[in-house]
């Protein structure tokens, strides 16, 4: 599937005010474009400042703006990381990766000053969360989508089960429940692959086939068979597959009955808006549908979830910090977690 880079290319982020998200990307643009002419991004490294701007530590492409931007307060507040570059230097690495972009996070509702004037973090749970969040986009579009999978996978099998668990409310047969967690595994893998379904080549399809059996613990035969069942939808013209939904919850949201097998989800895949309804309930936020939304086509945003859960900056009462604590991933969080603490600030 298309690889989306950014939050606001998914379905969900194409839902939200496409004029304030322009003109938001134009300013951060155009700052960035800045700094080395000390518009204020060094503002970060004066001696009153005890936090940096830069979130990773291993290079300055990720940044965190807060009330030091002082050329930025009127900016509207942004509640997801923006991917910032310019298409003409945007080019592949020798990683498959990409290079000179920038990812920005809105850092505003968390560093303030305190009553000395200094500038202190004052929700840290939430600081940590946006800047993983931030972290892992750059980290994800740097090193090659799929080499972020294979060093972490455990968030595949997380997000199959965490998808099944909360369509479990449509009471559908056991298989077909198993096969609904098989199509969303296969779907959080394609979302690292530019190839859509039916682009697939068979060094592809046998690589999907081993990452999921041994990662989900089904037989590949299991998997092949979802596997194709879901490539099947492409010849079934009732379903109208558009091109621009390729890669996006839309495109899923089609194929699921098909590649499920099930008259029942059939049934109960109408209503799109329901759908981010059931998934949104799995975490506990002011923006949980909208967040979920995004994880959903998003794998940094969904590993950025998986580590703040695993890290308890979200209620630990929620469906995803439940799926997260199951003994069963346990070694393979651990590793997650090491793995993206070692990147931050």
């Amino acid at each position: 599937m298309p690889i989306i880079r950014d939050p606001y290319q998914t379905y969900m982020g194409q839902q939200l005010d496409q004029g304030m998200i322009s003109d938001v990307r134009t300013r951060l643009t155009q700052y960035m474009a800045g700094m080395n002419d000390d518009i204020g991004g060094n503002l970060a490294n004066t001696e009153d400042a005890e936090i940096s701007h830069y979130l990773s530590k291993e290079n300055q492409d990720v940044y965190g703006i807060d009330s030091r931007d002082w050329k930025l307060t009127d900016a509207a507040f942004f509640a997801h990381p923006m991917v910032i570059y310019d298409k003409s230097q945007l080019h592949e690495n020798s990683v498959g990766g990409f290079d000179n972009f920038k990812v920005v996070a809105d850092m505003r509702a968390v560093v303030d000053k305190d009553r000395t004037g200094k500038f202190k973090i004052i929700n840290h749970a939430a600081y940590a969360a946006i800047s993983a969040r931030a972290v892992i986009m750059q980290w994800w579009l740097a090193h090659g989508t799929i080499g972020p999978l294979r060093s972490m996978p455990v968030a595949l099998p997380i997000f199959a089960d965490l998808i099944g668990d909360m369509l479990g409310a449509i009471k559908m047969e056991l298989d077909d429940s198993q096969r609904l967690r098989v199509w969303a595994g296969i779907w959080y893998y394609m979302a690292h692959l530019e190839s859509n379904l039916i682009q697939l080549k068979p060094s592809d399809k046998f690589d999907i086939i081993k990452f999921l059996s041994q990662h989900m613990k089904v037989s590949a035969d299991y998997v092949s068979q979802v596997l194709d069942s879901a490539i099947s939808g492409y010849e079934d013209s009732t379903l109208k597959l558009q091109r621009e939904e390729f890669g996006t919850v839309k495109h899923w949201f089609k194929l699921a009955p098909i590649a499920c097998e099930s008259v029942r989800l059939e049934g109960a895949m109408k209503d799109i808006g329901a759908f981010f309804g059931m998934i949104g309930r799995a975490y506990m936020d002011p923006l949980k549908v909208e967040t979920m939304g995004i994880a959903f086509d998003h794998p940094p945003t969904f590993l950025a979830l998986v580590y703040s859960a695993a890290n308890n900056f979200t209620a630990k009462a929620s469906d995803l910090s439940k799926t997260v604590a199951r003994p069963i991933y346990r070694d393979g969080v651990s590793q997650l977690t090491r793995g993206i603490s070692r990147k931050l600030q």
